[in-house]
């Protein structure tokens, strides 16, 4: 606590006196300060009786004005020449920041001045859009052929066509010649021949196809379970697949009216389809003279 050395005391008998004290002091409503302050310091009020000491040349911030009217913008003064540039002076001190002015009314626009040296190159602007597609040009040389693909899968052969009504008979030819006998044993069976690769479902009655165009290289074949003359073979058929041989048997293809085309292969295994209406008989070649060139012929099949 400060030691006060002098009071005035108001009164008839007033006279000075010295007083000493530990704690805060309480007068009149004031709370004086419990320490001393330092050289030049003066007492100020906080307005609620709280004393305290401050330096005598910083009081309290005053409240801010209201900021006054912003006044008309005046006409723009002609461009005056431009004078030789000064030296760059120190650098002030930052003053404090003021509030934001409102903003003045838009100055008109002075004289044009004199164009600048040519900056940089800016930044690469955005693609624009996609122009349209031009013109196709010249067709280019055709290249070679590619190599051939590998064979693709057998795909569903497609659902059997209405049967054509029947021609008329063609007038009788003359009886040939009766040719030697050949070599081959078996059962033979009247057959029609189609150069349809397809496979995949029942060819039709009386109907043998190979499964490739190159017909000696072909290795399934599919046959109706019932030849031209309405007689049904899955029984013989059945005796060939009950073999337990690898070579289950052999299958003779001929023209039935030029013996010079011919194919012969091996049977190596029988699968009926569809409740003993058709068959898919695999196969490899063995001899073969004349590929049967014929989109449909009569043909005689030779089964052993």
């Amino acid at each position: 606590m400060a030691n006060w050395r002098e009071i005035i005391i108001s009164g008839s008998d007033a006279h000075l006196n010295s007083l000493n004290t530990e704690t805060s002091l309480t007068a009149s409503g004031l709370i004086y300060p419990n320490a001393d302050g330092t050289n030049e310091q003066v007492i100020q009020t906080d307005g609620s009786g709280n004393l305290s000491f401050v330096d005598k040349d910083s009081g309290a911030q005053g409240a801010v004005g209201a900021q006054g009217i912003t006044g008309i913008q005046g006409t723009d003064g002609a461009q005056g020449t431009n004078g030789l540039k000064g030296e760059d002076g120190a650098q002030g001190t930052s003053g404090d920041k003021g509030q934001k002015g409102e903003v003045g009314v838009q100055g008109l626009d002075g004289t044009q001045g004199t164009n600048g040296a040519k900056g940089e190159l800016g930044a690469q602007g955005v693609s624009g859009d996609l122009g349209s597609k031009g013109d196709d040009g010249a067709q280019g040389t055709t290249g070679g052929a590619g190599p051939v693909g590998g064979k693709g899968e057998k795909g569903d052969l497609g659902a059997q066509g209405i049967t054509g009504i029947q021609g008329t008979d063609g007038a009788q030819g003359l009886t040939g010649i009766q040719g030697t006998d050949g070599s081959f044993g078996g059962a033979t069976f009247d057959y029609t021949f189609s150069t349809d690769t397809a496979g995949g479902n029942d060819p039709g009655q009386g109907i043998v196809e190979l499964n490739s165009s190159t017909q000696n290289s072909s290795d399934e074949m599919y046959i109706d379970a019932t030849d031209d003359n309405g007689t049904n073979i899955n029984s013989f058929l059945s005796t060939i697949d009950a073999a337990t041989s690898a070579i289950k048997g052999h299958v003779r293809i001929s023209n039935r009216t030029d013996a010079t085309q011919f194919l012969l292969f091996q049977i190596t295994d029988l699968t009926v389809q569809n409740t003993d209406q058709w068959w898919v008989i695999d196969i490899t070649n063995q001899a073969y003279l004349q590929t049967l060139h014929l989109q449909i012929q009569k043909i005689l099949l030779y089964l052993s």
